[in-house]
């Protein structure tokens, strides 16, 4: 089992209420992830469902204080939210690592414009399998089968690859704007691919996109 670096509360670190700050060294990333973890509504006595987010660096703020005000209003079960992000100094240090772990392939353009390292995605879902949540269980008491997965953007790719190719990763999904168009809209090769030898989705899933997204809006 993988060790966090180091431990931070919100006294120190975190700015927000019920919040922690770990670092943990991934062997098959070959690199280290900066865990921020949120307890939304956690009661003695109940096991919160798990909220996987990734890109955690721009997201977890937001998310956080969202789900407090629907859990205010009882719209939501108590939540453990594991942010994935990076020990970074500023946003724009993130555009890299995430290219890394969320792309699913190598899109040759992409690559070479930025220069960025990409098609990490497989390595990225083995962290999240074999060492992330096993550390999740085993710190936080949770249920290991009772969780949710939400990215967006390249995120959202990362999460309709892992629909893809292990769907049972996640109990559920929620994939807003993916980036679909990716290295030449390839993920539905792996999408014809798993249609062709499946007829239905274990996982639950949500999907959603704005009508206004693109260039023309």
């Amino acid at each position: 089992m993988i060790e966090p670096v180091a431990t931070m509360s919100r006294t120190n670190d975190s700015p927000l209420l019920h919040s922690e700050v770990h670092y943990l060294d991934s062997e098959v990333v070959g690199a280290e992830f900066k865990l921020l973890i949120g307890k939304c509504g956690l009661k003695d006595g109940t096991s919160p469902v798990v909220l996987y987010l990734p890109d955690a660096d721009f997201s977890f703020g937001s998310a956080v204080n969202m789900l407090w005000a629907m859990q205010f209003l009882e719209w939501l079960p108590p939540l453990l939210v594991v942010g994935i992000a990076y020990r970074v100094s500023d946003e724009v240090e993130t555009l890299a690592p995430r290219f890394r772990d969320l792309t699913p392939s190598v899109d040759k353009e992409t690559v070479e414009r930025f220069g960025w390292e990409a098609g990490g995605a497989s390595r990225f879902h083995s962290f999240i399998k074999g060492e992330l949540k096993p550390w999740v269980t085993e710190r936080f008491g949770v249920d290991a089968d009772d969780d949710v997965y939400f990215g967006h953007s390249l995120g959202g790719l990362f999460g309709a690859y892992v629909l893809l190719t292990e769907p049972e990763t996640f109990k559920r999904y929620g994939i807003g704007s993916a980036s679909l168009w990716y290295d030449h809209w390839s993920i539905f090769e792996r999408e014809a691919a798993y249609a062709d030898a499946h007829d239905d989705q274990a996982a639950r899933i949500y999907l959603s996109v704005g009508e206004h997204e693109g260039p023309g809006g």
